[in-house]
């Protein structure tokens, strides 16, 4: 019989009753599986499920295609540090206790904190989830690879362009700028002269899709990971916010305006707000596309429920209903709260002063809504504890930003 010990920390509240509800979800009880899933998202965080020289090797496989393999989720996450925490206890493994101890014994975060990041993982799919993915990044190109050997399938194979790409990511390190990703472009594609414009914004969009990298937040002409980058701002910052305006396509930043529009209304008693067209230009897009195409981007917005353009004054202005969003598009309305909970500074200026607070109150509940209307019940109520808004503000609630 395998000898086993108390597991008892303090963890972050919102994140264990998480993954309670995933080990609920399914298993279909907690009993007798929660301890054991804890246990076996120790064991992998702490490298000690046998699996992490098979990944080491998975990884320089990927590499050798010219890919990024992609961290483990070891790196902190903020969000968790500053939740409030909750006690756990449950009997693990002593063995892997230890083992998991030792690996975060080396990080500043309490131990409660790591065990977070560790279920987290685990919840997210784990190793075997992470080891597939990076697997299907390369099987494509293995067999095009041993198709080129075989020439009576010759036209299979990787042409020249494809063989171009994978040297010019192969010479790329994690972190690159653009003139270091133009400068290999030049010497790979161009033989060393420059490389046409053509041929230069091919490659570029060639290696970038390839290498899964984005532009560093903070400064658009360095490249990184998804992932790192993912990790450089808070949890619950949607993509399309992170990116710089023109690295977005058309559709996402259609979305980028309702994600945007939605978080102000979150902030708002009536979940309700209207942003006119220089607004939503400067704020939003950063100025990057020209006024036509924000005209026609706020009629595409405008399509979708819960959201309406007013053409009648002198500038155009779209208009939210976060409730009738919700009520439409449960998953919109999700993306919007945990934006609206992200420790990230807003795309549209709290031009309009409230008196109420953050409704971070309805996020700590245990009471999990059936629908849009009843979470928007929730914020409402939340916002609106100790008095709420007067009548003045109440019907102006969804005044101009």
């Amino acid at each position: 019989m395998r000898e086993t010990v108390m597991l008892d920390w303090r963890v972050p509240e919102r994140e264990w009753q998480t993954f309670r509800d995933h080990v609920e979800s399914e298993f279909g009880s907690i009993d007798g599986y929660l301890g054991r899933e804890a246990e076996r998202a120790m064991r992998a965080y702490a490298d000690a499920d046998g699996y992490d020289a098979v990944e080491q090797k998975i990884d320089r496989l990927v590499e050798a295609a010219g890919r990024r393999p992609g961290a483990a989720s070891k790196e902190k996450n903020s969000s968790l540090a500053d939740q409030p925490r909750t006690r756990v206890t449950a009997r693990v493994d002593e063995a892997v206790k230890d083992e998991f101890r030792a690996v975060a014994a080396e990080d500043d975060d309490p131990f409660g904190v790591v065990f977070a990041r560790a279920i987290r993982e685990h919840r997210e799919g784990g190793r075997a989830d992470r080891l597939e993915r990076k697997l299907d990044r390369v099987i494509d190109d293995a067999e095009a690879m041993l198709s080129e050997l075989d020439e009576s399938d010759s036209e299979g194979g990787l042409g020249k362009v494809d063989r171009n790409v994978i040297t010019i990511c192969q010479r790329l390190n994690r972190q690159f700028t653009d003139d270091e990703l133009n400068s290999e472009i030049h010497d790979v594609a161009g033989r060393g002269q420059r490389a046409s414009e053509p041929t230069l914004e091919r490659y570029r969009e060639l290696v970038i899709e390839r290498l899964g990298v984005e532009p560093h937040p903070n400064a658009s002409h360095v490249w990184l990971p998804e992932d790192e980058a993912a990790g450089l701002v808070p949890d619950g910052t949607p993509e399309e916010c992170r990116k710089p305006v023109d690295h977005l396509d058309r559709d996402a930043r259609a979305r980028r305006i309702k994600l945007a529009l939605g978080r102000r209304a979150a902030n708002r008693s009536t979940g309700k707000v209207t942003a006119r067209r220089p607004s939503i230009q400067e704020d939003i897009l950063e100025d990057v596309p020209a006024k036509s195409t924000v005209l026609d981007l706020m009629e595409e917005v405008a399509l979708a429920d819960g959201f309406s353009i007013d053409r009648s004054r002198d500038k155009a202005a779209l208009r939210v209903d976060l409730r009738a969003v919700g009520d439409a598009d449960p998953d919109l309305f999700e993306t919007i709260i945990d934006y609206r909970d992200a420790e990230t500074d807003s795309l549209l200026g709290d031009t309009t002063e409230t008196t109420v607070s953050d409704y971070t109150a309805s996020t700590e509940s245990t009471v999990s809504p059936d629908t849009a209307s009843d979470r928007m019940d929730q914020l409402t109520e939340s916002m609106t504890d100790g008095g709420g808004p007067s009548r003045e503000q109440s019907e102006d609630g969804d005044r101009d930003v």
